[in-house]
């Protein structure tokens, strides 16, 4: 493709230099051809870029409406580091046969700035009953990365508040969202 322009502009160019024009008239037409041909390529790679990318930004949006989540608050005054494992092994997915979005199944460090919060999108679809990985757990640590506190899956839903509420506490992995002051 790229030859094809390259042989374009070569071909414009001669053209213009075999005309009957004065060689200033040649070069201030040469020059302006070459300045709209480089604007007019510019747009059209824009467009191209910005079409090609909308569908998909929008697929994630909805995508990330239909998961479940973890909501973390940092009730703290001070800055605090965060390490989220909620990664299913290759195992637990063949095994239980999970249907999960493989994009989510990660490993998750970042900082929370004092009286913020972070939205954690899980892999599991909301209308889906899945346990925790095996290897759950989140490790708070203050900003000399000391650990606070850790979670496992039982002190998390010990103190996570679940939406909707789960009354029976063996079932905890079925609410939708979960929300965790530290």
């Amino acid at each position: 493709m790229t030859i094809y322009l390259i042989i374009f502009i070569v071909i414009i160019v001669t053209l213009i230099f075999k005309s009957n024009w004065k060689l200033r008239k040649k070069i201030i037409s040469t020059l302006l051809f070459i300045i709209l041909f480089v604007i007019g390529m510019s747009l059209l790679f824009v467009f191209l870029w910005n079409s090609s990318k909308l569908p998909h930004e929008t697929e994630v949006e909805k995508m990330e409406l239909n998961l479940k989540t973890i909501n973390l608050y940092n009730a703290k005054n001070e800055k605090l580091d965060i390490s989220v494992d909620f990664e299913y092994s290759k195992e637990e997915i063949l095994e239980k046969k999970l249907k999960i979005i493989d994009y989510y199944n990660t490993q998750s460090v970042f900082f929370l700035n004092p009286k913020s919060e972070f939205l954690i999108t899980l892999p599991i679809p909301i209308d889906e009953k899945i346990l925790f990985p095996k290897k759950f757990s989140i490790v708070i640590k203050d900003s000399l990365r000391n650990i606070i506190k850790k979670y496992d899956q039982k002190t998390f839903f010990e103190n996570a508040k679940s939406e909707p509420m789960i009354k029976n506490k063996g079932e905890n992995y079925k609410a939708k969202k979960w929300s965790l002051i530290l």
